[in-house]
């Protein structure tokens, strides 16, 4: 059932729902939505459906659970130690990622809430958060009066071992130090679109199919090679 409701939780946005895969080894396929509780197109309650393999993966309190379990939401201290000794700073990672406002869709795998809110404050660009390190969405919730979320969407998600994002469809990922493996650096090279920038710890390998452009004390930065088209059949008549 689709209801309306005056929310003020962290939301998956059914625009966003479409950057989404289903993370069991099958052919891909997009995500259904089925919402309980639902207010301009972001879904607070419900479930994503996997039309393939017919796994269902809840959303509560806006969080999109595409892994096993429920994180805790106890705050950690964990520290950004590839973006610097005083932490993230929003404007650099901003630049990194080449962040620009229209269709362009982001993603941060490791950040905290209020890292995505500080970068979108500067820029209301579309962007996805996965596996924050802790769930205190105080800072998603007051964003800019909300003004960022009514200009471009955002969601958070959780998720396990593989990356839940579709192939060539981001501009730009960045990786937290403390969420960086090769297989994880691998994934999100695949999501980027040719061209998409790539920022990671500057201690971790280039994954296969990028480019360094630039790297300091910190971190690299990398962009995604050409991707070849699928070939296209000509029949003669």
């Amino acid at each position: 059932m689709w209801t309306n409701c005056d929310c003020r939780e962290p939301e998956v946005h059914l625009e966003l729902v479409e950057l989404l895969r289903c993370p069991a080894a099958h052919a891909v396929g997009v995500l259904v939505a089925a919402a309980d509780t639902i207010s301009n197109r972001y879904v607070t309650e419900g479930v994503l459906g996997c039309p393939e393999c017919h796994a269902e993966y809840a959303i509560r309190g806006g969080i999109t659970y595409l892994s096993d379990g429920t994180p805790s939401r106890e705050p950690k201290q964990a520290a950004d130690a590839c973006f610097g000794p005083n932490g993230v700073e929003p404007m650099r990672l901003a630049a990194q990622l080449g962040v620009n406002a229209g269709r362009a869709v982001y993603a941060l795998v490791g950040f905290d809430v209020t890292t995505m809110a500080a970068v979108r404050e500067i820029i209301a660009c579309r962007m996805l958060l996965l596996n924050p390190p802790q769930f205190d969405a105080t800072m998603f919730r007051e964003e800019i009066g909300q003004d960022a979320l009514r200009v471009a969407p955002a969601g958070i998600v959780t998720f396990g071992l593989e990356l839940p994002l579709v192939s060539d469809k981001f501009d730009g990922i960045a990786v937290r130090s403390n969420s960086t493996s090769p297989q994880l650096l691998q994934q999100c090279a695949s999501a980027l679109r040719s061209g998409g920038r790539l920022v990671a710890d500057v201690s971790a390998a280039l994954p296969h199919g990028v480019r360094e452009l630039v790297r300091d004390e910190h971190v690299w930065v990398a962009e995604r090679e050409s991707v070849a088209s699928a070939p296209v059949g000509i029949t003669r008549r």
